[in-house]
């Protein structure tokens, strides 16, 4: 059985585990020797968001908060690479020789991760102290007759 490049899915043959093909990938960039295995593969990694998202939930929201903002540099640079810096990639290997970043790139590479974890700080910061201040005040109308 093979299956086109990019198909997102396919039908499962158990004598697909045992044959093997060509290379198939997904969309998601993942590789494998036929599309079950690559199926397989995809389901392994949608029960692990799946269980991280069902775990992430069940954080406090303090915890939660910290995460987001622990996450975001990393977040950050994975969406700068994947959206500005592909056409980059994609010609550099191309050209035979390399292409240098420019100083603007290099600068986004460099700032945009630290400025995406300094705003979420200050927004964690922001957000605990209001949920405190909060807290207190219906603590003291609650003491009030």
């Amino acid at each position: 059985m093979l299956v086109a490049e990019n198909a997102g899915f396919s039908a499962f043959y158990l004598e697909d585990l045992f044959r093997p093909e060509t290379y198939v990938t997904s969309y998601t960039g993942l590789e494998a020797s036929n599309a079950a295995e690559l199926d397989l593969m995809l389901l392994a990694v949608a029960v692990a968001l799946l269980a991280g998202l069902v775990a992430a939930v069940r954080l406090p929201g303090p915890i939660r908060r910290r995460l987001l903002v622990a996450a975001a540099p990393v977040l950050t640079m994975a969406a700068l690479v994947n959206f500005t810096f592909n056409g980059w990639a994609v010609s550099a290997v191309h050209m035979g020789h390399n292409i240098p970043l420019v100083t603007g790139q290099w600068a986004a590479l460099v700032l945009l991760p630290l400025l995406a974890f300094l705003l979420g700080a200050q927004w964690a910061r922001r957000r605990d102290e209001t949920m405190r201040l909060a807290a207190l005040g219906a603590a003291t109308e609650r003491e009030q007759p």
